[in-house]
């Protein structure tokens, strides 16, 4: 498991909780069998990132929408594969403590 403290540091350095960028790590994980490197790669590349979209396009949705598609409002659909994103990182995001 990932060092909660590169967690805690990346959630103290942007407007995201802890829980989402967890959840970043856990939709990451391509690596399988080793969640500390995808977690690691997700808290230190994809959070700064998030945080800055959250803040041009005004949510986490919006905002984890554009890093998977490019289109702030490709989550509205329920087919796309882009809202099975956003659902799956925010979900795993409501399953972990803040």
């Amino acid at each position: 498991m990932i060092d909660p403290r590169i967690i805690t540091d990346q959630a103290s350095r942007t407007n995201l909780t802890p829980s989402v960028i967890w959840a970043l790590g856990q939709q990451a994980n391509a690596f399988k069998g080793d969640d500390s490197f995808a977690h690691e790669i997700a808290a230190r590349q994809y959070a700064t990132s998030l945080s800055a979209l959250v803040t041009q396009h005004g949510s986490v949705e919006k905002a984890l929408s554009v890093l998977h598609s490019g289109d702030p409002n490709a989550h509205e659909s329920p087919t796309s594969p882009t809202a099975g994103y956003v659902a799956g990182v925010l979900g795993l995001a409501g399953s972990q403590a803040s």
